[in-house]
């Protein structure tokens, strides 16, 4: 009996392994696609293999490249809009070990402006915000109440934060899943 525990056990993870290496593909598939229609170069790589190619040389400010362990990347994507250079990346880190480990993934882009920016950071809200907001950590609201329900978004300048996120960069976010 115990013999047919673990060889349903492999099996079930076999069958995870399997659809998600093809949904990788297809992900992939469709970057190349997409960043061919665009003029962008991508550079394909393997998670088990993936480096930061420099990023934290470039960008010493990012600090998200320097948290965790386990730091892999596995798609670059590099080229130009509105004739400035842009640079995206799959990027992932891991915390903790054990029972305790967790992997963070994040989408990374850069769009170089050619002049300092303060640093802003827009991400989805979750449970433990609500939780810091009654402990008075806080994040910057907007007048669009279901954005500042969707989105934590923290500066340094809440000025700043206001001049970027205007009501079309608002708009465009909402219409993300």
């Amino acid at each position: 009996m115990d013999a047919l525990k673990i060889i349903a056990i492999l099996a079930v993870m076999a069958v995870v392994i399997v659809i998600a290496v093809q949904q990788d593909r297809k992900r992939r598939r469709l970057l190349r696609a997409w960043a061919r229609a665009r003029g962008f170069t991508l550079v394909e790589g393997s998670w088990f293999g993936g480096s930061r190619d420099g990023w934290e040389r470039d960008y010493p400010s990012l600090q998200l490249l320097e948290r965790g362990h386990s730091r892999r990347t596995a798609l670059h994507l590099e080229g130009e809009v509105g004739g400035r250079p842009v640079r995206c990346l799959d990027y992932r880190y891991t915390t903790g070990g054990g029972k305790n480990r967790r992997t963070h993934r994040y989408g990374v882009v850069v769009l170089e402006l050619g002049q300092p920016v303060i640093p802003l950071r827009i991400r989805p809200e979750h449970v433990f915000d609500r939780v810091g907001e009654f402990l008075g950590i806080d994040d910057i609201d907007f007048e669009s109440s279901e954005f500042s329900r969707r989105y934590h978004v923290s500066s340094s300048d809440r000025k700043w934060a206001y001049d970027v996120i205007h009501q079309e960069t608002m708009d465009y976010l909402l219409t993300l899943d």
